[in-house]
C-alpha cells in the first residue's frame, strides 16, 4: 500500500528588520527621493547666490573703506638762521636776531602742525594721513627728520573717551611738537642757508617712502618765502649759488635750467651737482600733487631789506618760477604765501 505524498506547504518568509530597512530605503529612493532630487539643486543654487552676495558685499565694504585716499604731507621748515648756542660771537645783534627768528619760524611750524592734526583726526574713515617734517637747511633731509606723525600716532585719539578724547583731538599734536623743536634747533648750521633745490633731489630720491600704493594726495609744504634770506650776513650773497633769488637775473638763470630739465646746486665748494627733473607722480595718474609755501614774517634785524624783497615779490616772478619747476614734476597746484588752514582744506 502506497503511502500518500506529504503535501509541502511553504510558510511565508518572515521579514526581518534588515529586509524592512532595505525596502524602506528603496521606497525612499523611488518615492520621497524624487522630491529631494528636485530640491537639492535649488538649495545648491540658493547657497551659491548667498555666497556670491556675501562676497560682493565684503568687496564693496572693502572698497568703500578705501574710498578716501591716503594723504601724505612733507614739510620743510626754514632753518637758515644762526644756531642759538654758537658761542659768544653770537651774543650780539646777530645772535638776538637768530633767536627771535627761530621763535617766529617755529610758531608757523606749530600752526601747520595744529592744522594738520585737526584735519587728520576728523578725516572720514578709510584714508590714512601722514606727515614728515624736515629742516630746510643746506642739506635738507640729510639729518634726522624733525617729526613723523602717522596712523599710529593719530590712533591715540580714538583710544580716548569723553573729555580725554576731546583734549587729544584739540592738543594731541603738542606732545610731538616739543620734541620736534629740539631736533629743529639741532639742525641749525654755523653758516646757514636754505637749499630748496636740495629738497627736489631729496623728494625724488625718496619717492617710494612718501608715495605708497594707496596714497592719493601728496602735499609738499615749505615754511619759507621761497627766495631765501637769513640772519647770517655772511650767507647772504646773490651770486653765491642758485638758491638765492634776490635778483631777476638769478631768477632768469634758474628758469633756464628748469626749461632744460636739469638743475644745478653748489655743494659748498667750487663744484656743482646736477639734479635731473622728473615727475614725482605720473602725469596721467589719479594722484594729486600739490605744493604750498607759508611765508615767514620778516624781522627788522634781517639782512635783506623789505623794500628789495617786496620789489622782487611784486613782479610775480617768484610765483611763476616755482610754478614752472613743480609743474615739471607734475604738480597740479602751486600756491605761495598761503595760510596753513588753506593747505588742508583743499
Amino acid at each position: 500500500m502506497k503511502k500518500p505524498k506529504r503535501k509541502t506547504v511553504k510558510r511565508p518568509t518572515r521579514k526581518t528588520n534588515k529586509t524592512k530597512n532595505a525596502l524602506s530605503a528603496m521606497v525612499d529612493w523611488f518615492g520621497d527621493s524624487f522630491a529631494w532630487r528636485a530640491l537639492v539643486p535649488s538649495v545648491l543654487i540658493a547657497s551659491l547666490i548667498a555666497i556670491a552676495a556675501a562676497t560682493l558685499v565684503s568687496v564693496r565694504s572693502a572698497s568703500g573703506s578705501r574710498s578716501q585716499p591716503d594723504v601724505a604731507t612733507i614739510v620743510f621748515v626754514e632753518a637758515d638762521v644762526s644756531p642759538l648756542d654758537a658761542g659768544p660771537d653770537e651774543a650780539g645783534p646777530r645772535g638776538a636776531c637768530g633767536a627771535a627768528k627761530t621763535e617766529v619760524v617755529w610758531k608757523e611750524a606749530e600752526n601747520l602742525l595744529g592744522a594738520f592734526w585737526t584735519h587728520a583726526v576728523r578725516a572720514p574713515d578709510g584714508g590714512k594721513w601722514s606727515l614728515w617734517m624736515y629742516a630746510l637747511n643746506g642739506a635738507p633731509g640729510a639729518t634726522k627728520e624733525l617729526l613723523r606723525i602717522g596712523p599710529h600716532e593719530l590712533a591715540d585719539v580714538s583710544k580716548g573717551r569723553g573729555l580725554t578724547r576731546t583734549q587729544r583731538e584739540k592738543d594731541g599734536w603738542k606732545r610731538y611738537a616739543e620734541a620736534a623743536k629740539t631736533e629743529y634747533e639741532r639742525a641749525l648750521e654755523p653758516h646757514p642757508m636754505q637749499d630748496i633745490i636740495g629738497t627736489i633731489r631729496f623728494l625724488l630720491t625718496n619717492r617710494n617712502k612718501f608715495v605708497g600704493e594707496d596714497t592719493g594726495v601728496i602735499k609738499v609744504v615749505y615754511l619759507s618765502d621761497m627766495f631765501h634770506y637769513n640772519c647770517d650776513v655772511t650767507a647772504v650773497d646773490p651770486e653765491a649759488g642758485y638758491w638765492n633769488f634776490l635778483s631777476l637775473d638769478a631768477l632768469e638763470r634758474f628758469r633756464k635750467q628748469v626749461d632744460e630739465g636739469v638743475l644745478y646746486r653748489h655743494d659748498g665748494e667750487l663744484s656743482s651737482v646736477s639734479v635731473p627733473l622728473e615727475g614725482l607722480v605720473d602725469k596721467s595718474g589719479d594722484r594729486i600733487f600739490e605744493v604750498f609755501s607759508v611765508a615767514i614774517p620778516r624781522l627788522a634785524c634781517e639782512r635783506v631789506p623789505s623794500q628789495e624783497a617786496n620789489r622782487i615779490q611784486a613782479t610775480g616772478q617768484i610765483q611763476r618760477t616755482w610754478e614752472q619747476l613743480f609743474e615739471r614734476m607734475n604738480a597740479k597746484t602751486v600756491l605761495l604765501n598761503v595760510d596753513t588752514d588753506r593747505i588742508f582744506d583743499r
